[in-house]
């Protein structure tokens, strides 16, 4: 009977999700809708154990939602403010930052990562960063970061 009782006890530490498992709620800025849910429904398709929902809203929403720490990622046409990154460095949060797109019209867009234990946040970040992540921002009408590479053998004889 111990042994039944201490089958059914789960670690309270364990991760409840991987790069590429569990479910997770991120933070989106409205006009990013069309981009985001095209990158999860590829990300979700090759990542058949990961959940991602998203939180679509409004700019300073967005980043509040970081802030609160309820969201450990943000897909955003703005970077943190200083004084946000002073109250989140205050807190011994260090988010990542980093740009994945430009608007044909000049906005940027950015990912806000605070993703501590490199969980599924962090493995949804590096798709967008990566080759398919990059395809989709090209396929949406936005520049890529890092432009996809094509390569093609050219032969000299025919």
């Amino acid at each position: 009977m111990a042994a039944i009782a201490l089958c059914g006890c789960k670690k309270k530490n364990a991760p409840e999700d991987t790069l590429n498992s569990g479910v997770i709620a991120i933070a989106a800025d409205t006009c990013l809708t069309p981009l985001v849910e095209a990158e999860i429904a590829v990300f979700e398709h090759i990542a058949p154990q990961a959940g991602i929902v998203p939180i679509y809203t409004g700019i300073r929403n967005v980043h509040t939602l970081l802030l609160a720490d309820s969201v450990r990622m943000v897909i955003t046409t703005h970077k943190l403010l200083q004084t946000e990154l002073d109250w989140l460095h205050s807190k011994k949060f260090f988010p990542q930052e980093f740009k994945i797109a430009t608007h044909p019209s000049g906005f940027e867009v950015y990912v806000l990562l605070n993703d501590p234990r490199s969980g599924l946040a962090t493995g949804f970040a590096s798709f967008l960063a990566g080759d398919r992540g990059q395809r989709i921002i090209d396929k949406a009408g936005y520049i890529p970061v890092t432009q996809p590479v094509n390569t093609v053998n050219i032969r000299d004889n025919f």
